[in-house]
């Protein structure tokens, strides 16, 4: 099995019939028609080992430090309005919702690209005399050692893991860290042309949603710092079970193109989804003139997908993610 996912791991950087042959098992899962194109290879894997260095290019062109801190200002909003949400929670003791607070205010965020380069990234090199293939293993040899160096030491939450040209966003448990590249803070998520409700629709729900993960039934087992650790009382994680048992039956069976909803599988995200639009919606009307049907089509406007009819079918059977991506 090792020597499969090593294959697996380096075909792209071997020949053009070697990728072909280890991507048809995607091709025929995904439904998609053809291969990725050879000419979007060089990109693709250029930024597989550069992806840290231009991505801190593409943030400070692309977003800038006006809109990075715009979407800074935005995610402290909404974690204001959270505990806002916490301190008028009715089912909850006041204890647990100090320590939601707390696991609140000590998160770390990560916004758009990071203040510096990490020296590791910057070791990433290349030898014109070595062939494309010698380069790629040694960097990847080298950032390995470099990672395993660091067994040991003290977790550095500003670390990035992530480039900024990244088109994601999450929320990483084992950190009690909120990761918002620049790749997604664009349009349609993003933009400063756009009015503050349609960001509030748009990266708004988005940051929200992330939030909301540190508290669902899985970041829920963890606290401010990442530790696996009970931070509730009995009653409280009890009532918690109870409410996280009544978005699963609500969820549960919805139909939809493709098959029904798995409330089990889908918890997490749905959990996310709802808190996350809830608490955007609030901070959309604590704007000076809010416009609410700005806020819900660049909601919709963000969730559509062109999916072929097989796709959403293996969604509902085996993935995580919620009925909003197979609608």
């Amino acid at each position: 099995m090792a020597i499969v996912n090593l294959a697996n791991t380096l075909n792209p950087y071997l020949t053009e019939e070697i990728r072909q042959t280890a991507s048809r098992y995607e091709l025929i899962l995904s439904g998609t028609r053809e291969f990725l194109a050879q000419k979007a290879m060089p990109y693709q894997l250029t930024m597989n080992l550069f992806g840290h260095i231009l991505g801190d290019y593409y943030g400070k062109t692309c977003l800038g430090a006006e809109g990075r801190a715009d979407i800074a200002q935005m995610v402290h909003e909404i974690i204001r309005i959270y505990e806002e949400r916490l301190q008028a929670n009715d089912w909850l003791s006041q204890e647990t919702i100090q320590q939601a607070i707390h696991k609140l205010e000590s998160m770390a965020i990560q916004v758009g690209y990071p203040d510096e380069i990490s020296p590791v990234q910057l070791e990433v090199s290349t030898d014109p005399e070595a062939t494309f293939f010698r380069n790629t293993l040694d960097n990847l040899t080298h950032l390995a050692k470099l990672n395993y160096s660091q067994y040991g030491d003290k977790v550095d939450r500003t670390q990035w893991d992530a480039s900024p040209a990244m088109v994601n966003t999450f929320y990483n448990p084992l950190l009690s860290t909120i990761v918002f590249p620049a790749g997604i803070l664009q349009a349609p998520f993003y933009s400063l042309a756009q009015s503050d409700s349609a960001n509030c629709g748009g990266i708004g729900t988005i940051i929200a949603h992330e939030i909301t993960h540190a508290f669902d039934n899985n970041g829920a087992q963890f606290d401010e710092y990442g530790n696996l650790a009970n931070w509730w009382s009995e009653a409280d994680y009890q009532a918690f079970q109870e409410q996280t048992q009544a978005m699963i039956e609500q969820f549960d069976g919805v139909p939809s193109q493709g098959g029904k909803a798995n409330g089990e599988l889908t918890v997490s995200e749905n959990i996310a989804d709802n808190g996350g639009l809830a608490a955007a919606l609030k901070a959309t009307s604590a704007l000076d003139q809010p416009d609410y049907e700005a806020f819900f089509v660049k909601w919709a406007h963000i969730w559509h997908n062109l999916l072929r009819m097989k796709w959403p079918a293996y969604f509902f059977k085996w993935m995580f993610m919620p009925l909003a991506m197979c609608g």
